[in-house]
C-alpha cells in the first residue's frame, strides 16, 4: 500500500530534470541533448612539478577526456574540486579521467600533493563566450590547449 503512493515521486523528479534542461533555456551543465555537446581528447603530462599543458579552453557543456601521463618519478594527483576530480598516479603511471563541468569560469587543476608548486587552469566559455573568473592561477610550464 505504502509503495503505490510513493510511485509518482521518481516520475515527478525526472519530468522537473528534463524541464531544468529544456531547448528553450539552456543551464549550465545541459545540452540540447542533455548528454555532453562535444568530448574533448585532452593530454596531460605531469613531470617534475608541472602539467603540460596548463591551460586547457573548452566550452560549457563539453565533455574533458584526459589522458594523464606522469612522467615523474614522484606520485602527483590531478585534482579539480569543483568538478569532483582527484585522481592519484604513481611514477610512471597512466590514467583516463572523464568528467563534464556544469558552469563556466576558470578553474584550478593542481596536484594534491604539491600544490604551491603544481597548477594549471581550466577555462570553461558559457554562453556567448563568457566566462566568471573564480580563479586565474596557472602554473607549471607548456602551452595552452
Amino acid at each position: 500500500m505504502i509503495l503505490r503512493h510513493l510511485t509518482p515521486l521518481p516520475i515527478i523528479a525526472v519530468a522537473a530534470l528534463l524541464a531544468a534542461c529544456s531547448d528553450d533555456a539552456l543551464e549550465p551543465g545541459c545540452s540540447s541533448d542533455n548528454g555532453p555537446t562535444e568530448t574533448i581528447d585532452v593530454e596531460i603530462t605531469i613531470e617534475d612539478f608541472s602539467f603540460d599543458p596548463t591551460v586547457i579552453n573548452i566550452d560549457l557543456g563539453d565533455e574533458i577526456a584526459a589522458e594523464l601521463a606522469n612522467d615523474g618519478e614522484q606520485t602527483h594527483t590531478f585534482t579539480v574540486n569543483e568538478f569532483l576530480v582527484d585522481e592519484e598516479l604513481t611514477s610512471g603511471q597512466d590514467a583516463d579521467v572523464s568528467f563534464t563541468p556544469n558552469e563556466p569560469g576558470e578553474f584550478t587543476y593542481f596536484c594534491r600533493i604539491h600544490p604551491d608548486e603544481m597548477r594549471g587552469t581550466l577555462r570553461v566559455t558559457g554562453p556567448g563566450g563568457s566566462t566568471d573568473d573564480q580563479s586565474g592561477d596557472g602554473g607549471g610550464s607548456g602551452a595552452g590547449y
